[in-house]
């Protein structure tokens, strides 16, 4: 079990988690959880950060902070490329773009299906599970190795659902979060 998935575990089984808003204000007294609020345009660096890009879209921002592309293997020529360039480049490292309408409340992520893995579900998870409230439609979009295939992409519209509710319908979230929600939930 991962340093988070017990953390999470050890939180679930606390005396003071018996509601939802209890348990996610339990999660955020840890040091290894921090809660990350929404913004427009954000990434999720190949190192699990999830970093808000202040009003930049994602390729300007890479461009903006080439010691953070370069940390993760982008370089110059990768950054020099047009908007569409800078994002596969990025994506083809591991990067993960998260985009938000404030107006609709739609997330898109967009992610290389071999980079969203069980860490990644989990963060996105979170980042839903932190803003469940602001989020009425969520769209999961993986793509190829290459990044110009999309390999498969489901979207929810959450919506339909009261904010508890709306954690069992995250498309191709962690299915251990899931079912630990829904552990939590049913008490």
């Amino acid at each position: 079990m991962s340093k988070f998935g017990q953390l999470i575990h050890e939180t679930l089984n606390s005396p003071r988690s018996s509601q939802l808003h209890v348990f996610a204000e339990v999660l955020r007294e840890k040091a290894e959880y921090k809660r990350t609020i929404l913004t427009p345009k954000m990434w999720r660096l190949p190192d699990g950060t999830i970093q808000p890009l202040g009003g930049n879209l994602h390729d300007e921002w890479l461009k903006a902070n080439p010691q953070v592309a370069a940390r993760f293997g982008l370089t110059a020529k990768d950054l020099a490329g047009d908007h569409q360039g800078v994002r596969i480049a990025a994506l083809k490292k591991g990067f993960i773009r998260i985009a938000y309408e404030l107006r609709t409340g739609h997330l898109v992520v967009e992610s290389l299906y071999k980079f969203y893995t069980g860490q990644a579900r989990t963060d996105v998870f979170m980042l839903v599970a932190d803003n469940v409230e602001k989020i009425d439609r969520i769209t999961i979009s993986l793509l190829d190795d290459s990044a110009t295939k999309l390999l498969t992409s489901r979207s929810e519209n959450l919506f339909n659902f009261d904010d508890k509710e709306k954690l069992n319908h995250i498309p191709e979230c962690s299915e251990t979060m899931r079912f630990r929600y829904t552990v939590h939930l049913m008490g």
